[in-house]
């Protein structure tokens, strides 16, 4: 590849951007390392072969993910052509159905070996999923969540046999959730650092699941939600570990403990000896004893913990806890602590506690009446406290604090001094009295949510950028209006966005718009996103130049909605919802995507071809709406939208999900089929697609019951990868589809029983679902997958 962007200087000739890389690294690396940001990345990669392997040896550990099997296949025998470095940890992903494997970029393909992930969401076998010659697998992740017919699907998992002697020393992470048959992890995995079991509900009891071959080198162990009831002893390395709930004391030995710096637990197990390193506790109490006469948490629980490193406690829902004061004496070196929803009977002050180190406190819906003095605090929650008093922060704990959120609570003023605020939720709080932010905590509010007066706000708030408010009256002061560029309103009258002069976006939701200028002068040359929600008003603005995206749903059905030609030159994005819609203006010389759901375009020509040109993505599902006080259970007539426009070539994302036409057989014109790459026709009674659609790759055609036999054209056909047709008429897949790699057939009653698929079309098939379908059986030749077949 040549560039002229690097010529050289002292020649004057033209140089080869490759000549650059100097292996590892070299200065292509620097630049590809230092340099260029993912979409650079990516740009440069998609260049030639060879930059595309120099990138992935430069960005070690990044991931190529194609779109097909067959792309990957031939991107990765020409990343194996290139030599890549072996060492590199980049990689080339192949997912194929169920099973998803990683490849070593540069490694050849059909080299088992140079397979170093795989994963598989229920896969129909072990040896689908992992085969003996994987020697280079790190990382292997499985999902079933079968139930009950897990014993059939995968019966191997009951043993050792499933995972290959010669896979198992370099495994790294190991990933089996959702398995009710597997009865332990297979021993010698001894590269083991990470394991999740969680969901596995019948292991082995005491410690016998995990066999301490494959638990020496654990960093990470998860087994939430299973039956465990002990660990096993001497993981010297393990740092993190999700515990389920366990009733018990020696659930965990404490030669297992000591290096322990993350500990959750599904329930309120007993804190075991030795856990001298833990950093966080996580609690997630279930407000269920699990035994003795104990119901709720005391003080006492947390004796066990003497190490002095904890830094986060989160306990949640912490109703069970008979007090909260005794943490504040015992932990004043935490950091983070939650403790939200205690549901103490009497209000609490703690102001006579010291937490020096403390950033985050949340006692939502708590009966705190005071807080700690925490000088670090810079994030503060107290949602729903209504028992706060006047000063409930002290005055040391205030210069730092970045985020108070006190939405419904009884706060009646924003403590002074609160000079690095930066974020204040006020919402639903209507116990705010007169002056309730003074200067020295508004100046540098970035963010307000608030109920109340809005002329309330100090003129100070100089910095507000986003601004949301819920049943307001009044307006902002024009100092603090100056500087908002995202404003949302809820339930309110909008007379104008007056002062507003760097708008940018615009939410409302339930609010009445009264006239036509109710975004104001000031804010129409900036706006850019506009979205309205069940608002009632007359028109749309004009004027909006520099208008990009706009949402409307819900508009009032008796006013047919308009857009002001003066407001969409900009326009990429339009959604509406629920709708009635003359027509769109002309001249929409960036409309990019278009979106009408449940909603009616009265006039035949509603898409003007200068409108659209650039059109890509055009969804217009519809799903029986009780509109225009129609009967609920009859189709209004769609007009304009029945058949589609011409002229849209473009197009490559097209949804007509529950649409019915006049004329099935030519709903889209030729003209604008061309470049379709992805068509959505669920639940439509289409009875065939026009020809020529030669970018087709995606067709979704589920629950169509009106299609032909031939109602896919050859010319259509050859492109397509991806083919969902579950609970359709269709007797047999089309003909033509030689580059089909998955089809869903589920639910195809009249399907052939045997002769559904023709060989010759089946060459790049890897998948086809049949469940509950009426083929009785898949050809003796298939290479492909059949689930579902009994």
């Amino acid at each position: 590849m040549k560039t002229t962007s690097t010529q050289s200087r002292s020649r004057g000739g033209d140089m080869s951007l490759l000549d650059l890389h100097l292996a590892g690294g070299g200065p292509l690396s620097t630049i590809v390392t230092t340099c260029l940001d993912d979409a650079g990345r990516t740009a440069l990669a998609a260049a030639s072969s060879a930059c595309m392997a120099r990138v992935m040896e430069a960005a070690d550990g990044c991931t190529w993910k194609p779109p097909s099997i067959a792309v990957a296949r031939s991107v990765a025998e020409r990343l194996c052509a290139q030599g890549m470095d072996g060492a590199t940890r980049s990689t080339v992903e192949w997912a194929d159905g169920a099973v998803r494997r990683w490849t070593r970029a540069g490694g050849a393909v059909g080299d088992a070996s140079a397979i170093v992930a795989v994963r598989g969401d229920r896969p129909e076998s072990h040896q689908e999923l992992l085969t003996a010659d994987m020697r280079g697998v790190e990382r292997i992740e499985i999902d079933l969540d079968l139930g009950p017919s897990v014993h059939e699907v995968f019966p191997e998992l009951a043993t050792d046999a499933w995972l290959p002697k010669r896979v198992r020393p370099g495994l790294r992470r190991l990933a089996v959730t959702g398995i009710e048959n597997l009865r332990r992890v297979p021993p010698g995995l001894t590269s083991l650092e990470e394991l999740d079991v969680s969901w596995c509900g019948n292991l082995a009891g005491g410690d016998h699941w995990l066999p301490a071959s494959s638990a020496a080198k654990l960093k990470k162990l998860s087994a939430s939600c299973t039956n465990v009831t002990r660990f096993p002893p001497d993981m010297a390395c393990l740092e993190e570990l999700h515990a389920p709930g366990i009733n018990g004391e020696e659930w965990l030995p404490e030669s297992s403990a000591r290096s322990i710096r993350v500990l959750r637990m599904d329930e309120l197990n007993k804190l075991p000896r030795g856990l001298d390193a833990l950093e966080e506790l996580r609690i997630e109490l279930q407000d269920i004893p699990l035994g003795g006469d104990e119901e709720r948490l005391s003080e006492a629980y947390f004796a066990p913990l003497t190490g002095g490193c904890l830094r986060l406690l989160e306990v949640w829902p912490s109703s069970t806890m008979d007090s909260i004061v005794g943490i504040f004496a015992r932990f004043g070196q935490l950091e983070r602590l939650n403790l939200a929803n205690c549901s103490l009977p009497e209000p609490f002050a703690l102001d006579e506690y010291r937490m020096d180190h403390l950033k985050e406190l949340d006692l939502s819906y708590t009966t705190v009446r005071r807080l700690p003095r925490a000088p670090m605090l810079e994030h503060l929650n107290l949602s729903g406290c209504r028992d706060l008093a006047v000063d409930f922060l002290d005055a040391g704990s205030r210069a730092n604090v970045h985020t108070l959120c006190a939405n419904n609570s009884d706060i009646r003023r924003v403590p002074s001094g609160m000079c690095a605020l930066t974020e204040l939720r006020l919402g639903s709080c209507v116990d705010l009295a007169e002056g309730f932010l003074d200067d020295s905590s508004a100046g540098r509010i970035k963010a307000l949510s608030y109920t109340g007066d809005l002329a309330r706000l100090p003129a100070s708030m100089t910095s507000l950028e986003r601004l949301s408010v819920s049943s307001c009256s009044g307006w902002v002061r024009a100092e603090v209006a100056a500087g908002v560029r995202v404003l949302s309103c809820d339930f309110m009258t909008v007379r104008s966005t007056a002062g507003m002069c760097a708008l940018e976006e615009l939410e409302l939701q339930k609010c009445t718009l009264r006239g036509e200028a109710w975004v104001s002068e000031e804010s129409v040359p900036t706006l850019r996103r506009l979205k309205l929600n069940r608002c009632r008003g007359r028109a749309l603005p004009g004027g909006l130049a520099a208008l990009e995206e706009l949402s409307v749903g819900w508009w009032d059905h008796s006013l047919a909605l308009e857009l002001p030609a003066t407001s969409v030159a900009k326009l990429r994005c339009v959604r509406v919802h629920e709708c009635v819609l003359r027509r769109l203006p002309a001249n929409m010389e960036s409309l990019e995507e278009f979106r009408t759901e449940l909603s009616v375009v009265i006039d035949a020509d509603w898409l003007p071809a200068s409108s659209a040109r650039k059109l890509k993505h055009l969804g217009v599902p519809w799903h029986d709406p009780e509109i225009l006080g129609g009967d609920p259970g009859a189709r209004p007539p769609r007009t304009g939208l029945d058949p589609l426009p011409p002229g849209m070539t473009e197009l490559e994302h097209l949804d007509v999900s529950s649409c019915e036409w006049r004329d099935p057989n030519d709903f889209l014109p030729t003209s604008s089929a061309a470049s379709l790459r992805s068509l959505v026709a669920e639940l439509s009674n289409i009875r065939r697609l026009p020809p020529g659609m030669v970018a087709l790759r995606e067709v979704d055609v589920r629950r169509c019951g009106s299609l032909d036999a031939d109602w896919l054209p050859r010319s259509s056909a050859a492109s397509v990868t991806t083919l969902k047709a579950s609970g359709s008429n269709l007797r047999c897949l089309p003909i033509g589809c030689s580059n089909l790699e998955t089809a869903e057939l589920c639910h195809c009653r009249e399907l052939r029983k045997h002769d559904w698929v023709a060989r010759r079309w089946a060459g790049r098939l890897r998948e086809v679902d049949l469940t509950c379908s009426g083929a009785a059986s898949a050809p003796a030749w298939a290479t492909f997958r059949c689930p579902g077949l009994e």
